[in-house]
């Protein structure tokens, strides 16, 4: 037990090691199976065990947007693995009571592509352990004292993967050590770089410009298909320069643990004598291999609230969209077959015609067949996501939904 524990807190000084690590390191080295549960500012983080080894590792913040990011990585060599199947995947499984302990949704997601052969065993098991690495690399960050509570004889079925902790803890602490170089410019990985253009920008600033627009650092790397850390150091030298500014994390990804900042004044100095020196020689990263096309994109929105779509448009008003708002839902068909959008947003509950049935009449079209259908609710059961799914709909977005929502639901498509 000493020996895992000592390997698990490695050489990082400015890293208090959470408390629940000695439990840890203790359940591990007692081989026992179960489930780890951690509060943590009023979400939690749970470890799964499996004979002393880690099965999985998630957390109660956004689940599925952090499956979906590494899904979408991996559909860079996984064709299989499109925008239709993790759509279909958040249409089964994305619930609001998930219960993480039993079995966490996520997990069950990976469980139901390895069944269906959408990922072969060792893809399955390289997208557990970047999931792993990822909850576990927020969760060394924690300092204070949490709450924790062990669940005995939880196992997850099937079990997919297993990685001894000691492994785990030194990949992080690797990853982290460098985060930390980044201070205190970047204090975490879900913070958001900016760029903005002016008019008459380079060629070279227009393409940063649409690609640093919002996403945080993992956001980017799943677009970019890149690694967040290798992506953060490329911008690093702009940020230290001020010409990328660095906003908070999107809510609720700010309640995650910071990044501690280095106590080394010599650092900073230095840092600071390199962002003063040739403010107007920029070297601007090479986004070559951008999946994010640069195109102004059409977006039809269908409610019959005038004050949704003056919202909607408000959230989306942005050089790379045209948005269409459509107030009565029975000339929507015709609006639509002459606009010929890229995406379509959908209120379910209008009157004359609800959203499923709109949505069954333009999959009837052959030219919209494949056209990303957003539909608009307030529920968001069993009931509504099976017929969501029956009616043609690509995906749903639950009222009241922030234009960080928005955002990430329009960029998923069109990115």
């Amino acid at each position: 037990m000493n020996q895992i524990a000592s390997n698990a807190r490695g050489n990082i000084e400015n890293y208090a090691i959470p408390p629940a690590l000695n439990l840890l390191t203790t359940l591990c080295s007692e081989r026992v199976d179960g489930c780890l549960k951690v509060a943590y500012k009023s979400f939690h983080f749970f470890i799964y065990l499996n004979n002393g080894q880690i099965t999985y590792a998630t957390h109660s913040l956004e689940p599925f947007e952090r499956l979906e990011r590494h899904l979408r990585r991996l559909s860079q060599e996984i064709l299989t693995v499109n925008n239709e199947i993790r759509s279909q995947l958040r249409l089964l499984f994305d619930e609001e009571e998930n219960n993480f302990v039993e079995q966490p949704k996520d997990h069950e997601a990976i469980a139901w592509l390895l069944a269906e052969k959408y990922l072969s065993e060792r893809q399955a098991e390289l997208l557990i352990q970047r999931l792993i690495q990822e909850v576990f690399e927020s969760y060394l960050l924690i300092k204070e004292e949490s709450q924790n509570n062990f669940i005995s004889d939880i196992i997850l079925t099937p079990p997919i993967s297993s990685i001894e902790l000691s492994s785990i803890i030194s990949k992080c602490q690797k990853r982290l050590e460098i985060w930390q170089s980044l201070s205190p410019h970047i204090l975490s990985s879900y913070q958001r770089p900016y760029f903005f253009t002016k008019s008459g920008s380079k060629p070279e600033e227009e393409k940063l410009g649409k690609i640093l627009r919002g996403f945080n650092f993992r956001q980017l790397a799943a677009l970019l298909n890149q690694d967040e850390l290798e992506l953060a150091k490329k911008i690093y030298p702009l940020i230290i320069k001020k010409k990328i500014i660095i906003r908070e994390p999107q809510s609720p990804l700010d309640r995650l643990p910071f990044i501690s900042v280095i106590n080394n004044q010599n650092g900073q100095d230095a840092v600071k004598q390199e962002g003063d020196r040739d403010q107007d020689n920029i070297n601007f990263p090479d986004f070559s291999n951008s999946n994010i096309k640069q195109k102004q994109w059409k977006i039809v929105c269908i409610d019959d609230s005038p004050t949704i779509l003056n919202e909607i448009s408000r959230f989306l008003s942005r050089d790379e969209f045209s948005v269409s708002p459509i107030t009565e839902p029975l000339k929507a068909l015709m609006k639509i077959i002459r606009i010929e959008p890229d995406l379509i947003l959908m209120d379910v509950g209008m009157p004359n015609i609800d959203g499923y049935k709109l949505c069954s009449l333009i999959r009837k079209y052959s030219a919209f067949q494949n056209t990303p259908i957003i539909m608009v609710t307030g529920n968001k059961g069993l009931i509504d996501r099976a017929k969501a799914r029956i009616a043609g709909a690509t995906d749903y977005m639950t009222k009241p939904f922030t234009q960080s929502d928005l955002l990430s639901m329009v960029f998923k498509y069109l990115s």
